[in-house]
């Protein structure tokens, strides 16, 4: 018998990865981390599911973070939203929704913030419209292809820029105005 592990992070889908870590039960580990079936995953060795796991989890310690504006899944090509300060208020409303429950919907995140492209000239392109029902259909493609570098890049990138954001606003006070500001909301809360 032979099972398909992954053996770099960058092997990993995102989708392997959330069925994996859904689940406690050893037999629904196994079949995230092969894609086998139940009756397969059954029919391994018992000290083998142990080792298959363990060696998964080191492949997810070995964390590596990719980030690509455009990633190539199979033959189709997705694409960042290119201009973040043109994004929708349908896009912004789901992505703030989606960011709730991070785990359980990061598929459906990664389904917004990339999409086809339908244009491309140069390092500029056009992505699909936004459409909630058009986002699942593309979520169930990029979660079974798209890896967690990618992915894990696509959250640092932002991350990062959120980052750099709360910390220009901040400097952007004088330091006078800032111990104005919070003295008289000390005041008022006490």
């Amino acid at each position: 018998m032979n099972l398909t592990i992954p053996q770099s992070y960058s092997a990993v889908t995102l989708g392997q990865y959330l069925d994996y870590a859904a689940s406690d039960d050893p037999l629904d580990k196994l079949m995230a981390i092969t894609g086998a079936d139940e009756q397969t995953c059954r029919s391994v060795e018992a000290k083998s599911v142990s080792e298959i796991i363990s060696l998964f989890d080191l492949v997810l310690s070995k964390e590596v973070k990719t980030f690509e504006p455009i990633i190539e899944v199979e033959d189709k090509k997705f694409g960042l939203i290119p201009n973040f300060n043109r994004i929708s208020y349908g896009e912004f409303e789901d992505i703030n929704a989606y960011c709730n429950d991070f785990k359980t919907y990061s598929g459906h995140i990664l389904s917004i913030i990339y999409r086809p492209i339908t244009e491309k000239v140069g390092d500029h392109y056009l992505i699909e419209a936004y459409s909630p029902a058009r986002s699942e259909v593309n979520r169930e493609y990029l979660l079974k292809t798209v890896t967690l570098d990618k992915f894990d890049g696509a959250m640092l990138f932002f991350s990062t820029i959120s980052n750099e954001l709360a910390i220009s606003f901040l400097e952007s006070f004088p330091v006078s105005q800032t111990i104005r500001k919070m003295t008289t909301e000390l005041k008022a809360a006490i």
